[in-house]
């Protein structure tokens, strides 16, 4: 089996990024010199035999260790071991007279950073090492060898190699970043309405023209001309109950030691109420102050359509919420599975942070949710009375308008009752004077009857629009409502396929880091000697 195969049987794939082959002769290396420093004894199954070419007597350095040397004399036609000596000794061996100096039978070499050097020299020897060698590793990804070297090693070199794959994986691993939040639904816009709430107009009251002057009418039984009496908009203001946006303090970030996670980044979302500032002071100036019901219900109307407005203001400012809370518990966690391959101490504290980061959510949730309720029925409550003080106020109106209508024809008898006895009386002809009285009764019934006919032209179609507007924003927001209902399931669909990638990431880093370690021991174990004895 090839060492690139067996280097993935215990590391895993080994990614582009990573270069198996020099992890391999980096192994070679390191375990040719944790044998020269632990188990010395094993060095002569590490050496490979080099010689000089005469008349050389210098061997290229490779800076590993000589098992042995000897030089051959083709004069003497034998072979003799050569022995190591110091630099200085060296010089010495080679001067002419001295008591050190080296011959066929008693050569000797020096070891140094330029090569192994020996004497005596010349065309007549030839010069011979064993030499400790780390040579690379042959063919890594087919049938692997490696020159030189005990093949009861090659495991060694394969553990080596996959330890560094596998560091370059821990290196280089990162947790998925890429959560893609899907587009949370637009804002809701509102409908209003085009026509104006109408106003009743009384004509002007009944001016009798004056009697003739010669004449003497007894007017006594007849009663007051009638007036329309202005009919008053029945609306009992009540306030919702208080809203309390008092949020809990957002969590702070813990201060982490050990992790190289940058926390700096990650703010905890916060709850942005919105304005939910109704005016009524204005409702009540004209109901109690002025007493003007028509400007009443035309300011009534605008309250409604700025509750309606507010409502869905406060559900957008839900849905933002709601995103930025996802999104951070998302980074969260990919902070946590960060720390935890840092450290178990800064794991434990983003891991107590990510749980107060919950409550946090949870009871800002919670205060949405509770004034949202008190809200929405406060919005039914006040959507019902409305309506029914407008229906009132119309009927009310027309009522009004048929009263008059009633003691008009009451007070147009008594008259005609009077003027009939006066001339009966006394024979006086106040045909005329009966005909412009008439005249002034009959205008004023006749304006009366004009406007409230328009008067109820206009609430019907003002109702009209009204109920049609009233549809169309609920149309809205029920649509509205179910783009929510998408977005939420997306959102969960991405935060769920998130979350599985990242535990996924963090399950496989904490295999490499645990294999990591048992390679890492194995591999130290291979070059401890057993105690004797």
């Amino acid at each position: 089996m090839s060492f690139q195969s067996r280097i993935v049987d215990l590391a895993g794939e080994i990614p582009g990024t990573a270069d198996g082959e020099q992890f391999c002769n980096d192994g070679v290396r390191d375990v040719v010199s944790r044998v020269i420093r632990f188990i010395p004894g094993e060095l002569r199954r590490f050496a490979q035999s080099k010689n000089t070419a005469p008349p050389s007597a210098v061997i290229a350095a490779n800076g590993y260790p000589v098992i042995a040397a000897w030089t051959a004399s083709s004069v003497t036609g034998a072979s003799y071991p050569a022995t190591r000596v110091s630099r200085e000794q060296f010089v010495n061996a080679g001067r002419t007279g001295s008591i050190h100096l080296a011959t066929a039978y008693s050569p000797v070499y020096t070891h140094d950073p330029s090569g192994v050097m020996f004497l005596p020299s010349g065309a007549t020897y030839t010069h011979y090492i064993r030499q400790v060698v780390a040579n690379t590793v042959t063919d890594w990804t087919g049938t692997s060898s490696i020159a030189s070297f005990p093949l009861s090693w090659y495991d060694a070199v394969v553990v080596y190699a996959a330890i560094q794959v596998l560091h370059h994986k821990l290196v280089v691993k990162t947790l998925p970043t890429d959560l893609s939040l899907p587009v949370a639904p637009s804002t809701v816009s509102i409908s209003t309405t085009s026509e104006s709430l109408p106003t009743f107009s009384s004509p002007p009251g009944i001016v009798l023209p004056d009697t003739p002057a010669d004449a003497d009418i007894d007017f006594s039984s007849v009663p007051s001309a009638p007036s329309y009496t202005a009919q008053m908009l029945a609306l009992t203001i009540s306030e919702p109950t208080t809203l309390t946006w008092r949020f809990p303090s957002v969590p702070v970030v813990p201060s982490l030691s050990t992790t190289t996670v940058d926390t700096s980044s990650l703010t905890a979302p916060t709850f942005v109420a919105p304005s939910v500032s109704i005016d009524y002071t204005q409702l009540e100036t004209f109901l109690h102050t002025d007493e003007d019901s028509e400007l009443a219900a035309g300011e009534l109307q605008n309250l409604s359509t700025k509750l309606a407005e507010v409502q869905a203001n406060l559900q957008n400012a839900i849905n933002s919420f709601n995103m930025g809370a996802t999104e951070y518990q998302a980074l969260l966690q990919v902070a946590i599975q960060n720390a935890q391959l840092a450290g178990s101490d800064d794991a434990k504290e983003l891991q107590r942070y990510s749980g107060e980061v919950q409550a946090y959510t949870a009871e800002v949730t919670r205060i949405v949710q509770e004034n949202q309720a008190i809200m929405s029925a406060w919005g039914t409550e006040w959507s019902l009375k409305s309506q029914s003080a407008l229906g009132e106020y119309s009927a009310d109106i027309q009522n009004e308008s048929a009263r008059v209508q009633l003691d008009l024809g009451i007070y147009q008898q008594a008259i005609n009752k009077a003027l009939s006895q006066y001339q009966a009386e006394t024979g006086y002809d106040i045909a005329k004077y009966r005909a412009a009285v008439e005249a002034e009764i009959q205008r004023y019934g006749q304006a009366l009857s004009e406007t409230n006919a328009s008067f109820q032209s206009g609430m019907s179609k003002y109702t009209a629009e009204v109920q049609q507007v009233a549809s169309a924003n609920q149309s809205t927001l029920a649509e509205h409502q179910g783009r929510a209902a998408v977005y939420s399931t997306q959102l969960n669909g991405e935060l769920q396929d998130f979350g599985a990638r990242v535990q996924k990431a963090g399950l496989e880093y904490q295999w490499m880091q645990d294999q990591y370690q048992r390679l890492k021991k194995q591999y130290d174990e291979m070059f401890v000697v057993p105690k004797e004895g």
